[in-house]
């Protein structure tokens, strides 16, 4: 059933804090097969891509925690598009997970990428009501300068 992913996010969640990720891994995959399941059948069911761009989030943070950021990467990519499509290319919460996403790129040193994501970002927020979008501009400055600050372009 489709709310039973929701426990299982929840699940890999309380593994995470008790840093138990070989089984926070597994609750987020399961979470993920329910849901994608659940949007084959309703495909323009916005709660459930939501959910399912949540789950993403979470394993995406897991496996850049564990080092794995190409892996990382490509699982907030996904997220970050389910988002869009539920709540829009500019929201807050998009804009967090592509700096996520940007940072998952500098981590596995795919700096093309990173500084591709960054000035989509910032086009995003200068391009949305004028720039007012409550995202936060100074700490994508900073993440930004640090990028390429330590990347050898």
């Amino acid at each position: 059933h489709p709310s039973s992913a929701q426990i299982y996010n929840n699940i890999g969640c309380v593994h995470v804090e008790f840093n138990e990720m070989r089984e926070a891994r597994r609750a987020f995959e399961a979470a993920l097969d329910i849901q994608r399941n659940a949007i084959c059948q309703e495909p323009e069911g916005g709660p459930l891509i939501f959910g399912a761009a949540t789950t993403l989030c979470n394993l995406g943070y897991l496996y850049s925690y564990r080092g794995l950021d190409k892996r990382a990467s490509i699982v907030l990519s996904e997220a970050a598009s389910l988002q869009a499509q539920v709540i829009g290319d500019c929201h807050p919460t998009v804009l967090s997970t592509l700096d996520s996403l940007a940072d998952s790129y500098t981590k596995s040193k795919q700096h093309i990428a990173a500084l591709t994501c960054y000035e989509n970002i910032l086009s995003r927020i200068e391009g949305s009501e004028g720039g007012s979008n409550s995202y936060n501009r100074s700490g994508l400055t900073m993440q930004k300068k640090a990028m390429l600050s330590n990347s050898s372009l």
